[in-house]
């Protein structure tokens, strides 16, 4: 039960109390109103009707994100809606970061197999919608292979969301001419003022700033006239980015401080990236360090990873280190921003290989293990090869899914228990074989985490397969370890990993 109904709960106790008493109707002068408001929050919401809709809506579009995921979320999962209702439903808890509810709300629509499914084909403007939720989830590839397909006439909206796919995989290019096709078109007002502010995004991310400037200028102006404080805040740290660029950096600093004080206001203390800049300031300003470690600190410890992966290209344009850079570039899986990151640094990788972890220890090769049957199973290889793909950005359930079964489609019902069966069983072989790893998550993040003394071998261009013929492979095995049997699996494991010699980082560059 949540906090909320076990205050209520609470409230209904003193109004009985309260109504015993003589002085009951002195101090309750709508008892009935009272109670059926007390009953209905109690309960959560079970009639949908689309005044409440176009109030959460209006909500939404003042910034008050909060108290819109509030009322969404006390909408009974039993609650009698009609399909438009349902689409409806799904795109404001996108909007509110409630992904799962909106897929839940959506997938009688869409998926055959559910035991709701309200037959018929899904629409168009169903299927983008949920292609825009399965890109929150994680599951990009699987929203643009469905956005693809789509008659963009019936669905004009599948360009914007193509879009931001293409923003989450670091490709501002794309989005971009996806957004200027988008804008083109007959858009509803509010819809063309938030297709306008991912435009001048992608237009920062590619580095035009003179007509990203145009764009942002324009978006303050509206958004300070329709009170869009959520969306003003962005436009603010967009214009600050602008002009920090171009070395104006005391004119960035005003308008982060402005869109602090529209935080503060709105009662939302979330301010981590609009201090991302201002530490990012501070630290070239002052040519120190310290400001940008601190916060990559707080950064880390909030889980904000693409503010611990800008944190480390602005420490690298304060000095440059090559592990670091290393660190950024292998553990950034997005060609796009990786050649963004050569271009700003003017230095590249080390290598075409370079070693996650110890590099004085055990060494941990999983694109070289196909002939040895003493490796991680298929599923378990796959997951640790999926985590060690980025070293910053966590992975959902849905990019896990992705991953782990390619020829699937993702299924809010089944796929999260699917992905957390194989986390649970790589996390048994990890600890049979003694590795000194975590897989850890915050919530249905996951991320690999090295604790110990070992190392695994990452390559540059992870669709490169290493050059050592299989049948030398296995002859080096055997004449390490030989044929026998008698070993127990947990010590073959650990003969197999912990052997410097055998997957050495000299012996085995590409």
């Amino acid at each position: 039960m949540r906090s909320s109904q076990i205050e209520t709960l609470r409230q209904f106790e003193s109004f009985i109390l309260l109504s015993s008493s003589k002085s009951w109707s002195r101090k309750c002068v709508s008892t009935s109103s009272d109670l059926a408001d007390g009953l209905q929050l109690l309960m959560g919401v079970n009639t949908i009707t689309d005044q409440f809709l176009e109030e959460v809506d209006r909500t939404l579009r003042l910034g008050r994100v909060n108290q819109a995921g509030k009322l969404l979320s006390d909408i009974l999962p039993s609650s009698p809606v009609t399909r438009p209702q349902r689409l409806t439903l799904a795109r404001l808890c996108r909007r509110c970061g409630l992904i799962k509810r909106g897929l839940r709300w959506l997938s009688p629509a869409i998926n055959p197999s559910h035991r709701d499914y309200l037959g018929g084909s899904p629409g168009a403007t169903e299927l983008a919608e949920y292609a825009a939720l399965l890109e929150r989830k994680g599951a990009v590839k699987e929203a643009l292979a469905i956005l693809s397909g789509l008659n963009l006439d019936e669905a004009p909206e599948a360009r914007f969301i193509r879009a931001q796919c293409h923003l989450a995989l670091w490709e501002p290019e794309a989005a971009t001419r996806e957004l200027e096709v988008y804008l083109s078109q007959q858009l509803d007002p509010y819809q063309k003022f938030m297709a306008e502010v991912h435009h001048a995004i992608g237009l920062v991310n590619s580095n035009e700033f003179d007509k990203a400037q145009t764009i942002v200028e324009k978006a303050i102006e509206t958004a300070l006239a329709n009170s869009y404080d959520r969306l003003l805040v962005t436009c603010y740290q967009l214009r600050a980015q602008i002009q920090f660029c171009g070395g104006q950096f005391q004119l960035a600093k005003a308008d982060l401080d402005a869109a602090v004080r529209i935080l503060r206001a709105s009662g939302n203390h979330d301010s981590l990236l609009i201090r991302k800049w201002l530490s990012i300031i501070r630290a070239l300003d002052l040519g120190d360090a310290q400001p940008l470690l601190l916060f990559r600190e707080e950064a880390q410890h909030q889980g904000h990873s693409e503010s611990v992966r800008e944190a480390d290209l602005y420490l690298l344009k304060l000095k440059f280190e090559q592990e670091r850079a290393d660190h950024l570039l292998f553990g950034s899986p997005f060609p796009a921003y990786r050649s963004r990151v050569i271009s700003e640094l003017g230095r590249g990788p080390s290598g075409e290989t370079w070693i996650y972890g110890a590099k004085d220890g055990p060494l941990f090769d999983l694109n070289d293990i196909r002939a040895n049957r003493d490796a991680p199973p298929a599923k378990v290889s796959a997951l640790i090869r999926i985590l060690l793909s980025d070293l910053y950005r966590p992975f959902g359930v849905g990019g896990l899914f992705a991953g782990l079964f390619p020829d699937e489609r993702f299924d809010i019902f089944t796929s999260p228990h699917r992905v957390h069966q194989a986390v649970y069983r790589t996390r048994g072989w990890i600890r049979d074989a003694d590795w000194p790893v975590d897989i850890v998550n915050r919530g249905e993040k996951f991320a690999l985490k090295i604790r110990g003394r070992i190392g695994f071998l990452l390559a540059y261009d992870s669709s490169v397969r290493r050059s050592l013929p299989e049948t030398d492979f296995v002859i080096r095995i055997v004449k390490l370890f030989g044929t026998e049997r008698s070993f127990t699996p947990k010590r073959r494991v650990r003969r197999w990993v912990f052997q410097p010699p055998l997957f050495s980082a000299k012996s085995n560059l590409l």
